[in-house]
């Protein structure tokens, strides 16, 4: 197994690899974990609309949303709310500059082996191809690969059975 199971562990929860990131000093954005009942005045004063709500897990764009407004925050907060009352949410700024579009950059033991960006096709402000900024918006300890090898022609899979073999003294 490429990533361990501490690592997994690290990124399955969005806030606490949005804190793992934010203390090695990389560029994140900034972001608050919210918790009923919400102080929304507290929430505008540290951040602008638009902003973008996430689930603590979730993947292909599941669980994530953008709010343009206090009018649609206060109803997906009611929905939240209602679906269930004890719910843990992050609330980040949203980095107008990459809407729509984003970089996957796949890291390979601590050497980006490539990198893409990727566009909304449906006019989404997701740009995952599947569902997906020069900040640090998320982590994955999963990601899909098959983009990445079609667009830049990198054998993904190549590299990383070359670092499991190297790493376990087969090559």
């Amino acid at each position: 197994m490429i990533n361990g199971s501490d690592a997994i562990d690290n990124v399955k929860d969005k806030l606490y690899s949005q804190q793992i990131l934010g203390q090695s000093s990389l560029p994140v954005p900034k972001t608050m974990l919210v918790k009923h009942p919400i102080d929304i005045s507290l929430v505008e004063k540290n951040l602008k609309y638009p902003m973008i709500i996430k689930t603590l897990s979730g993947s292909y764009g599941s669980g994530v949303f953008m709010v343009d407004d206090k009018k649609q925050f206060r109803q997906i907060m009611k929905m939240a709310e209602l679906t269930n009352s004890r719910y843990n949410i992050i609330i980040q700024e949203c980095i107008e500059d990459s809407l729509g579009k984003d970089l996957r950059v796949l890291v390979v033991n601590g050497k980006v082996i490539g990198c893409m960006m990727r566009q909304s096709i449906d006019g989404d402000f997701r740009a995952n191809i599947t569902r997906g900024s020069y900040v640090i918006c998320e982590v994955n300890s999963a990601p899909g690969f098959k983009g990445m090898e079609q667009y830049t022609k990198i054998n993904v899979a190549e590299q990383i059975v070359d670092f499991i073999q190297k790493k376990v003294g087969t090559k």
